[in-house]
């Protein structure tokens, strides 16, 4: 099993990703997190899936794992914000980790 992607290498991610004015979900495997493009900055909030939204991917397809959650979630409850990409580096690095 590979080891988990060290803080560095994740800061960089990040750093391209607002590059490339991507929306960034971490970690990777689930995506509890996104990192996010505000009008005033960046922010750091919680992936989240509505009752009504997880009960109508039951109902379609049958099933509803951790797995469905993380493809169907979206950016909820603001974590962490900053008014640029340095400074909300700053702040997490501050808690790291998340």
């Amino acid at each position: 099993m590979p080891l988990p992607e060290s803080k560095e290498a994740f800061f960089d991610r990040m750093r391209k990703a607002a590059k490339d004015g991507e929306l960034m979900r971490f970690p990777p495997a689930f995506g509890s997190y996104a990192v996010c493009r505000e009008s005033e900055g960046w922010s750091v909030r919680h992936m989240v899936v509505s009752p009504a939204e997880a009960k109508a991917h039951l109902e379609t397809h049958g099933i509803f794992m951790p797995e469905h959650e993380a493809t169907i979630a979206k950016p909820g409850e603001v974590v962490l914000e900053a008014p640029t990409m340095e400074a909300l580096l700053a702040k997490l690095d501050a808690r790291w980790p998340l």
